[in-house]
């Protein structure tokens, strides 16, 4: 068994979950007439995956998965950086089988063994049919991992490993992670780079003062995505901290400046700023360091933003969107940016109803 603690239930209700919200994406991709259970309902088609995890070097932790659907996955994770590799499995000759290859970086074929008796499950509130089980296990073969750069490696020919079991469920529209508190926001932004290579994603949130601990206000996520041969490598870094990383100077009179300063694995700064022509501006030194590749620029003028400040939101396309537009190839608005919302001003959150109080000094 992986665990046998309050620990290992809460991790299996936490995978049980997402094995859900696949298994609703995979029915949501089914025709209509197999969904088709009554109006406001939909069926989740029977979901099983087996999962292994082991400790590479350097401090990572690998989890290894492969599905009924064919879906063979490695999540390479330390800290707040995560990567994670997938591609298509062999067809499988026994359902206790987990067969894939990563490329040259890695191969896995082991087969599980069950230990004990499995652990069952209620089924989720707002869906109708058996509920789920995991089962204890082990798995015995090849396990062989090295990152790019060895930037962690394993092998090793055993694992504590579990099989998890999702049966049909018919379940309602829209209960599966509502919120009646959504979150609240005091500044937002957003960066993609839109040239060629891989593409790469930036986002930062700043949460209204009460909604979160002042030492998690701030989030910051990058993301790259790369894809090598048929293998699809997405790069990750999550973490939150406190709002000295995401200064809104001057908030109270010009509330589309801010300045970006994450910790590490973030790298340098940048600023998000109006210019005298009345475009915005994304510059600095702002990079993230992703495990086994070179460090990654996140701003400059090759990204399209997106910022919003309470209510009032603008969006510019990258430099070289701009250009196309600028020489009448592809739709845009002439090298513009756009606003959408109310106009980002003092004027404009006064229009959305904020008073000066509210805003002054966040």
């Amino acid at each position: 068994m992986i665990a046998s603690s309050a620990g290992r239930a809460s991790r299996m209700r936490g995978r049980l979950g997402v094995a859900l919200l696949l298994a609703t994406a995979a029915a949501a991709s089914l025709p209509s007439t197999t969904l088709a259970r009554g109006p406001g309902h939909y069926v989740t088609p029977t979901h099983r995956a087996i999962r292994f995890r082991v400790h590479g070097s350097h401090g990572y932790l690998i989890g290894v998965s492969e599905d009924s659907r064919r879906h063979f996955a490695i999540r390479v994770r330390r800290g707040p950086a995560t990567v994670e590799y997938e591609a298509r499995a062999p067809r499988l000759r026994s359902k206790y089988e987990v067969r894939g290859k990563v490329a040259s970086l890695g191969e896995f074929d082991v087969h599980f063994t069950p230990h004990g008796r499995p652990h069952h499950f209620h089924r989720y509130s707002f869906c109708a049919g058996p509920g789920p089980t995991i089962q204890g296990g082990t798995v015995h073969g090849t396990i062989r991992f090295e990152g790019e750069r060895s930037y962690t490696r394993v092998v090793a020919h055993s694992a504590s490993a579990e099989l998890e079991t999702m049966p049909s469920q018919r379940c309602h529209y829209g209960e599966a992670g509502h919120s009646k508190h959504p979150p609240r926001y005091t500044g937002t932004l957003e960066a993609n780079h839109e040239t060629g290579g891989p593409g790469i994603h930036f986002e930062a949130l700043r949460f209204a003062p009460g909604s979160r601990p002042l030492a998690r206000r701030v989030f910051f996520g990058a993301s790259d995505y790369e894809q090598l041969g048929r293998i699809r490598v997405i790069r990750s870094v999550r973490l939150a901290t406190d709002p000295s990383t995401f200064r809104l100077p001057g908030f109270a009179t010009a509330p589309e400046n801010a300045v970006i300063e994450p910790p590490a694995p973030f790298t340098g700064t940048a600023t998000f700023a109006r210019t005298p022509e009345s475009t915005f501006s994304w510059t600095g030194d702002l990079a993230v360091a992703f495990p086994g590749i070179e460090p990654v620029a996140l701003a400059g003028p090759d990204f399209r933003l997106h910022y919003c400040a309470l209510r009032a939101c603008v969006d510019q396309e990258s430099k070289g969107e701009l250009e196309r537009q600028s020489a009448g190839v592809g739709p845009g608005r002439h090298g513009r940016p756009w606003l959408r919302g109310e106009v980002l001003s003092v004027r404009g959150l006064q229009t959305a109803g904020m008073k000066p109080g509210v805003w002054r000094g966040l």
